[in-house]
């Protein structure tokens, strides 16, 4: 479409040079009439550079969008924690969690805090875990920059839940406290202090030792800086594995 354009203009070019010889008005309507084109011509080629540049990015394959994205995704990320406001909430936070938005011209950063965790109750009886403090901190970033354009912080209301287990999963759950490893690695401790189950879920996959089906059990210390996971045969009603680091963070 370009090519034709200036084709065309270098036609008129001819006519309007043989018609110049008449008069000066003649020659003015032809100046006027080559800046008209000129300008419709630098407007194709604008739209057709931009027409391309959109092709390109449109034939990138799903694995080269994707790292795009997560590379973006990453990189307001990182802004958004390193700015002040965000930076002083995250690092008085027992937890923190983020998403992302990504678009046109900024990407919108949430990042979630936790102040405090309590939790009570042992995993026969079921635990109260209480969250207090904490803030929601949507934080815009400039696409074309990577700088923070505002952030805004909302306190977090206070917060419980409960997680109790099935008759089947205290069954598997009496067995594996029982096992001389995690008795071992929990350095024999029962009190609801010390550590606390935080889930027992069922696999399909087959056990690395085995090949049955399994259930993992996770069990943490209160602050989640010690953790312990076992794998529980659920066709032999064994546990078959067993990963700590209990004993060797200590209490």
């Amino acid at each position: 479409m370009v090519s034709e354009a200036y084709l065309v203009l270098e036609i008129m070019l001819v006519l309007m040079t043989k018609m110049a010889t008449r008069n000066m008005r003649t020659k003015l309507l032809i100046v006027l009439a080559l800046g008209a084109f000129v300008g419709i011509v630098t407007m194709i080629t604008t739209f057709s550079t931009t027409s391309a540049q959109t092709a390109d990015i449109s034939s990138l394959t799903a694995e080269e969008y994707k790292a795009l994205h997560k590379s973006r995704a990453e990189s307001s990320v990182t802004a958004a924690l390193n700015h002040p406001t965000v930076k002083q909430h995250v690092n008085a936070a027992f937890k923190v969690a983020t998403d992302f938005e990504l678009s046109d011209n900024s990407d919108k950063i949430t990042v979630k805090t936790w102040g405090t965790r309590t939790v009570s109750g042992d995993w026969r009886n079921g635990y109260l875990t209480s969250y207090k403090g904490g803030q929601i901190i949507e934080v815009l970033i400039d696409r074309n920059t990577n700088a923070v354009i505002s952030a805004q912080v909302t306190p977090r209301p206070d917060a419980e839940e409960t997680v109790t287990f099935t008759d089947n999963q205290k069954r598997i759950l009496e067995i594996v406290m029982n096992d001389q490893r995690v008795k071992a690695e929990l350095q024999g401790k029962i009190d609801d202090k010390d550590y606390w189950v935080q889930m027992v879920r069922d696999y399909n996959v087959g056990s690395r030792v085995t090949g049955h089906p399994i259930a993992i059990i996770n069990i943490f210390s209160p602050d989640e800086k010690n953790s312990l996971s076992a794998d529980f045969d659920l066709v032999t009603n064994q546990v078959t594995d067993v990963k700590s680091n209990f004993r060797q963070r200590g209490p």
